[in-house]
């Protein structure tokens, strides 16, 4: 997909698109190292910025501040239930 993407917007001239496809890519890299982020991820993230002709980070990060927001809602639902589970059954 990084390929296709980049391809693609070197045949369009979008050089705007290809440097921030390569900002985004040295950013979640440097989380990769430090181990924040996995591999896949910043490849996923480096494709989906290539291949989006309109290219708005804004609108790549808040999605992803968003949907990390709203597992962690779930994951935070789920564990109150399981305490108030066990302290149901201590009564």
């Amino acid at each position: 997909m990084i390929l296709i993407g980049a391809a693609l917007t070197i045949a369009q001239q979008q050089w705007a698109n290809m440097g921030l496809g390569a900002g985004i890519f040295l950013a979640l890299y440097a989380a990769y190292k430090f181990g924040k982020l996995g591999g896949g991820d910043v490849k996923l993230f480096t494709a989906i910025a290539l291949l989006n002709p309109v290219n708005d980070p804004m609108f790549l990060f808040a999605n992803t501040i968003l949907c990390g927001n709203e597992r962690n809602n779930i994951l935070l639902g789920v564990l109150w239930n399981k305490i108030l589970q066990e302290r149901n059954k201590l009564e």
